[in-house]
């Protein structure tokens, strides 16, 4: 299968699109009739509009197919934005590009496709408008013509919109009165000064508590009756778990506060990885899990960023991850999602064998002091302030977080952030060997 490549001015091309504000809105009977236009003109029973986003192709409008979305490596539609004209499979299982594509292979068995791409005034390719039979054939030159033009009216369908969202928002900007504005100023004064507050107060905790686990490591070290032992593991473990805590909170107020500091550096990967992975084994090894990495050949050797944030990012989905699975394995992958001019997109996932999320919880666990289930705190302890952690320094850094899980079978978390790469960086093929698929660590 024949994945379409990514665009030169992949990241330009995305902002534009974003622009729009399109994806993941209602449906707009304007997009639906073009579509049902699309299909009546070229007689096909299928009839997409189609915007191609990083990952995934999202479908706008459509007539014959009942998914919201495919992933964009299976895409017919991202071949269609590279062209100059419209982009036509006559039979896709004649084509080498398509012959194994499972839209073509299964459901909705794609044989002929054609797209005319939407472009922007300042040129830019964000989808297609495209028609689909399950059978091969050709359309007449008219209704090729058609479809060009059916695609620019899509185009200036996606403009109108744009333009009465700027509207809309220039009115209710203009509607703001100086009492409102006098009220967002005393509430985010409040909101910094509770982010202060709580930052200050965890520096102060801080160092009592490493004193008090200091002190508790080395009288474990001495000799103690077991009654006396399990006493001070029990203290220790409490210790441990309020540093954990303080930590958390420490971490969040300094975000909202805005007083973290991003700085960047040149580092190596595969030493964020390995931090996150020294710091977790122990737990893992008490609850008998195995604690696996992958990193693929194609993350360079040295990137540049923030390499604590990406650490605490890892770090706070790892530990989720290991808080959460009482049985199996959890594995951290990185790979590059794509390259961009100035470095490249990471594309991190941590996967568990833990007890899952229900699907609609999994819209709220990214924001403030939310857990899937309140029973988890009960049970597993927290305040539900890692993930929010975890979703703010993502945005910070450029990403996106998001989530796919199934109660019971496990979860899988995925970030992407952007970093830079240093010139002149490769992968050593020591390192390349050391980091594949097939190493664990």
């Amino acid at each position: 299968m024949g994945s379409a490549p990514i665009p030169e001015n992949e990241v330009e091309r995305l902002e534009a699109l974003h622009r729009y504000q399109i994806l993941d809105s209602g449906s707009d009977p304007a997009f639906d009739d073009l579509v049902a236009l699309a299909s009546y003109i070229c007689g096909t029973p299928i009839a997409l509009l189609s915007l191609i986003d990083s990952s995934r192709q999202w479908l706008k409008a459509k007539i014959g197919l009942d998914v919201n979305e495919t992933p964009r490596d299976i895409s017919f539609c991202a071949h269609t934005i590279l062209g100059d004209d419209l982009f036509v499979v006559e039979d896709a299982v004649a084509d080498s590009r398509f012959a194994d594509n499972p839209l073509v292979t299964s459901d909705p068995n794609i044989r002929f496709y054609a797209g005319a791409k939407l472009i922007t005034s300042d040129g830019f390719a964000l989808g297609s408008l495209c028609v689909i039979d399950r059978v091969p054939r050709k359309l007449a030159s008219a209704q090729e013509d058609a479809l060009r033009a059916l695609s620019r009216q899509v185009v200036a369908q996606l403009e109108n919109r744009r333009n009465i969202l700027q509207l809309a928002e220039t009115i209710a900007e203009r509607k703001q009165n100086e009492e409102l504005k006098a009220a967002k100023q005393a509430a985010e004064a409040a909101s910094r000064a509770k982010s202060e507050f709580l930052a200050n107060i965890s520096h102060e905790l801080r160092t009592p508590m490493n004193g008090i686990i200091g002190m508790t490591e080395l009288v474990l070290d001495s000799e103690l009756n077991s009654e006396q032992r399990e006493s001070l593991d029990i203290v220790k473990s409490s210790a441990d778990s309020l540093l954990s805590l303080i930590n958390d909170i420490l971490d969040f107020a300094e975000i909202e506060s805005a007083k973290r500091e991003f700085r960047a550096s040149e580092f190596p990967a595969g030493d964020v990885l390995n931090s996150v992975i020294q710091a977790n084994t122990r737990r893992a090894r008490e609850k008998g899990l195995r604690l696996i990495s992958h990193m693929r050949s194609e993350v360079p050797d040295l990137i540049a960023g923030d390499s604590e944030g990406l650490r605490q990012i890892i770090g706070h989905l790892v530990g989720n991850a290991v808080k959460f699975t009482e049985r199996g394995e959890v594995t951290i992958e990185l790979d590059v999602e794509m390259r961009t001019r100035n470095g490249v997109l990471l594309h991190c996932s941590i996967a568990d064998t833990g007890i899952g999320i229900p699907v609609e919880s999994q819209r709220v666990i990214f924001d403030v002091f939310a857990q899937a289930d309140g029973s988890s705190t009960r049970r597993y302890g927290g305040t539900g302030l890692g993930l929010t952690i975890a979703s703010r320094l993502v945005e910070k850094m450029g990403g996106r977080i998001w989530v796919n899980s199934e109660p019971g079978t496990g979860s899988k978390f995925h970030f992407t952030v952007h970093v830079g790469v240093p010139r002149g960086t490769g992968r050593p093929e020591a390192q390349v060997a050391a980091n594949r698929p097939d190493g664990q660590h």
